[in-house]
């Protein structure tokens, strides 16, 4: 992916102390990793990952885009890619997922975000970020 993006235009792929992201026109900072259905990934967070996905500022990044990770989905054999996957972090929830479907004339998506209950889309219960 690095080889694609990294000369189109608006995209720049960048290290922060180790974090790999691609910034996208400066309204996007995406961070690529391997995911489940739900979108989220299964390695440990580091505080430097805790405020990315918290959605804060981090030194080297634009502080107004959206942190998202993007991602693939493997088979239960590990031999394909079953589905390409994007979520938008917030703390340790996922507020959004979509599967991209690339195939026929243009590639789309769908919303895949785990059903929630009433009320609890926009709640964010860390007191910790929301004193940020």
């Amino acid at each position: 992916m690095k080889e694609q993006l990294d000369e189109a235009p608006g995209c720049k792929f960048l290290n922060i102390r180790g974090l790999e992201v691609l910034n996208y026109f400066d309204l996007a900072v995406v961070r690529l990793k391997k995911l489940n259905g739900a979108g989220r990934w299964q390695n440990a967070r580091t505080p430097q990952q805790k405020n990315f996905d918290d959605q804060l500022p981090l030194k080297g990044l634009p502080d107004a885009a959206v942190r998202l990770v993007v991602g693939y989905q493997p088979d239960q054999a590990f031999t394909a890619i079953e589905r390409i996957i994007v979520s938008r972090p917030l703390g340790k929830t996922i507020r959004w997922t979509a599967q991209i479907i690339v195939g026929g004339e243009k590639p789309s998506w769908i919303d895949i975000t785990p059903a929630r209950l009433a009320g609890t889309e926009q709640t964010d219960f860390d007191a910790t970020r929301r004193r940020h």
